[in-house]
């Protein structure tokens, strides 16, 4: 895993404020199943090898416009300059969205759900007895009442249709627990 992804423990810790026991996915902590899943794009780079990239593109495109400068081709410089800024623009926006995804929390008898997009970061809780789970094509439908939540947009089918059924699983046992 790279410095980007952020595990499970990340959104056990933070959502889990009033059961500081819970450390792992499935933990039993006074009698409250805990379960999470993370949906979350994958990323080849970390910001520290993307960092190094683009120094490396800074200094190789100031070192030929450098050459052409002293030759008298000034042009060269500028387009050396345009071509740097607009590869910056581009791994900017690679950075703002390499962490982008949902955390997915079930305890007690709610399933929290945090979908980061950008700088932007929305929570919702969702109760368990009105909760269906609704697996689409391109997504994982949350269904409660009239209001839907889609997660699992940035992750692979396969990924979507292994989360799906085990939320499916997780709402049956809790079902069977409530009742």
């Amino acid at each position: 895993m790279n410095s980007v992804s952020l595990p499970v423990d990340w959104a056990l810790e933070k959502l889990l404020a009033s059961s500081p026991k819970a450390q792992f996915a499935g933990d039993d902590v006074d009698g409250v199943q805990v379960a999470a899943w993370s949906l979350q794009r994958r990323c080849s780079l970390t910001p520290q090898q993307l960092g190094t990239g683009y120094a490396c593109l800074v200094l190789a495109s100031a070192l030929v416009a450098a050459v052409f400068w002293l030759q008298g081709v000034r042009m060269v410089a500028l387009f050396s300059t345009f071509e740097v800024l607009t590869v910056g623009l581009a791994f900017a926006w690679h950075a703002m969205h390499a962490a982008d995804g949902e955390q997915l929390l079930m305890q007690d008898d709610h399933l929290w759900v945090e979908q980061r997009r950008g700088f932007q970061m929305r929570c919702q809780r969702l109760p368990l007895s009105s909760l269906r789970v609704i697996a689409g094509k391109d997504a994982i439908e949350l269904r409660v009442g009239a209001s839907t939540c889609p997660v699992g947009c940035l992750v692979d089918h396969r990924r979507r249709q292994q989360v799906g059924a085990e939320l499916h699983q997780a709402l049956q046992r809790s079902a069977t627990v409530l009742n």
